[in-house]
């Protein structure tokens, strides 16, 4: 298993993100080049090299990187982290470039789609954000929208080159965070497939505790009835379980939840309800649940309250629930002094037992469903990863994590040893995080060629011009990323 691992200068540049070197296989004319520095289109340029795609054509204008994924007529998807259109801590410039993946990793990406198909496609970037988030201003704060423009005219109309918000629904709040209602969103336009993996489902082994299921912010019946009676059912985007090749490109960030949000967490992005994901099993450890690290009646208050307080509409909500919640993590604290996790609640912790299970079946569906939700021994679709590392994100990730100067371009098409990889590159340790320690790589249905063994994966590595091959556990981190409060001095090197 092959990963490349390109450091680059810590560096977005403007859009619609030309190349700043008319490379030899560049599809469109010199007028398209840069006058200005683009190392993120080299970089992707470099990975894509280092992963010896077409490498005997490298360097000249027969170089066609995706030539061994598509082909004129193909069908294909980049899935992109646009989680939100601002930073919850800090809605700056930096802090949105920690937030979601930058629409300069995608540019290249599209430029040798087009190369492979001779614009002759149907390429559609999709993604899922979290129900209060501005798909059209992540589009437009990202540049993504200037590409695509850019993209259509070069082309002149010979594919099809779309967007695809893929909720069905979009919460509507007020400036003070109160919500007033839905709004109907037109969601995929190829609608969802509904996907059983029964008894291959990862959740079997705590399927027992299926009336603790949680998803958050989501009727509770209606995750608990997608996993019962030995059924456990994923609603999936149908335009990228129709396509030939998925291109999955995630931010290089913490998250809360899974300790790491990176290739494998990205996809979770494909579901059209998310009502069908487990988060989290309801209560503490000692009554079968993994919500919080430590049961008390103050936790099991502090993780209900929220939602059903927005729920009241024009309510100044924040004025009610900060003073709330700080009134109640105090009386959390003054009850158990010497508790580190006394406070943590939502799943947000390393002891989450459920998530990691629910990330991998969406995984193992990705690979494996049809676009009619059939499951089938062999991987349906062609798949590429590329994180974006430029900029990574820290500490209360995935909605407000802080800028990490991180400078790197991964890639491979193995996402387990792709994350792996990035995890060092964060200072984490692998084994101790569940979503990529627990994978099972014996099971019917599979997404990762890793099993156990790191002397598998062959990292190659670019940095100062110079090309080295490394060993995962000898991979120095650029940056030791602080993890999210719940993770924290449990999954560091």
């Amino acid at each position: 298993m092959k990963v490349s691992v390109v450091k680059t200068k810590v560096h977005y540049p403007p859009a619609p993100f030309h190349p700043s070197e008319q490379y030899p296989e560049y599809p469109y004319s010199k007028e398209s080049i840069s006058t200005r520095e683009n190392p993120v289109y080299a970089a992707v340029r470099n990975a894509l090299y280092l992963m010896d795609l077409d490498s005997e054509h490298y360097g000249t204008p027969d170089w066609n990187p995706f030539g061994e994924f598509v082909k004129e007529g193909s069908r294909i998807v980049i899935k992109p982290n646009f989680v939100n259109h601002y930073n919850l801590s800090i809605d700056d410039h930096s802090h949105f470039e920690a937030l979601v993946t930058q629409a300069s990793v995608i540019r290249p990406l599209i430029d040798y789609v087009i190369i492979a198909t001779k614009g002759e496609c149907t390429l559609t970037i999709a993604d899922l954000p979290i129900q209060t988030a501005d798909f059209d201003m992540i589009v437009k704060r990202t540049g993504l929208d200037q590409v695509i423009e850019f993209v259509l005219d070069k082309t002149g109309g010979r594919g099809t080159i779309g967007l695809a918000d893929l909720r069905n629904y979009q919460l509507m709040i007020d400036r003070s965070g109160a919500i007033l209602g839905r709004k109907k969103q037109p969601g995929d336009p190829l609608d969802y497939a509904l996907v059983d993996l029964g008894s291959h489902s990862n959740l079997v082994p705590i399927e027992k505790d299926v009336h603790l299921f949680r998803a958050p912010d989501y009727k509770n019946t209606i995750t608990v009835k997608m996993h019962s009676s030995g059924v456990h059912w994923y609603s999936l985007s149908r335009t990228i379980l129709k396509s030939d090749f998925f291109i999955n490109v995630p931010k290089l960030k913490v998250h809360r939840k899974t300790g790491a949000t990176l290739s494998l967490k990205n996809v979770v992005g494909t579901i059209g309800d998310k009502s069908c994901l487990p988060h989290y099993r309801e209560g503490g450890p000692n009554a079968g649940g993994d919500e919080q690290a430590v049961s008390t009646l103050i936790n099991s208050l502090r993780g209900r309250h929220s939602f059903t307080l927005r729920r009241l509409g024009r309510i100044p909500w924040r004025l009610i629930i900060r003073p709330v919640g700080r009134v109640l993590m105090r009386l959390n604290q003054m009850a158990h002094k010497d508790q580190n996790l006394i406070n943590v609640t939502g799943g947000d912790w390393y002891g989450n037992d459920t998530v990691w299970r629910m990330v991998h079946d969406i995984n193992c569906i990705l690979f494996h469903s049809d676009a009619q939700g059939v499951l089938h021994d062999k991987p349906q679709r062609q798949y590429l990863t590329v994180v974006d590392g430029i900029i990574g994100g820290e500490g209360e990730g995935p909605l407000s994590p802080s800028p990490v100067a991180s400078g790197v371009i991964v890639a491979g098409i193995d996402p387990l040893a792709v994350d792996i990889c990035c995890t060092r590159l964060m200072g984490l340790d692998w084994r101790k995080i569940p979503l990529f320690a627990k994978y099972d790589s014996f099971q019917r249905y599979t997404f990762s060629n890793f099993n156990d063994n790191p002397e598998q994966i062959e990292v190659i590595l670019s940095e100062n011009n110079k090309i080295m091959k490394q060993q995962i556990d000898n991979i120095r981190p650029v940056h030791s990323f602080e993890p999210s409060p719940g993770w924290k001095k449990h999954i560091e090197l």
